[in-house]
């Protein structure tokens, strides 16, 4: 939590709740809203409540010590 920086940015989704994003600090480079959790989800998500996820077009994912290649989505940077 100590490279993540919180932001303005906030999105609702009918079937989670209010999410709030965070920017990753990655040596001098912010990168902003790759990160978000849902801090108070709808009671039918309890699970998810404040864990975070991480848009897999923003960031470098292993598996098994593999980097995955990043998916190109509408929400990829350009």
């Amino acid at each position: 939590m100590d490279l993540l920086g919180g932001t303005a940015s906030v999105s609702r989704c009918l079937y989670k709740g209010l999410a709030r994003y965070w920017s990753a600090r990655i040596g001098d480079e912010a990168i902003e809203d790759t990160v978000w959790s849902y801090p108070a989800p709808i009671p039918e998500c309890p699970k998810i409540e404040k864990l975070l996820s991480f848009y897999d077009e923003h960031v470098n994912l292993y598996v098994d010590g593999d980097l995955q290649e990043r998916p190109v989505t509408p929400f990829s940077r350009r």
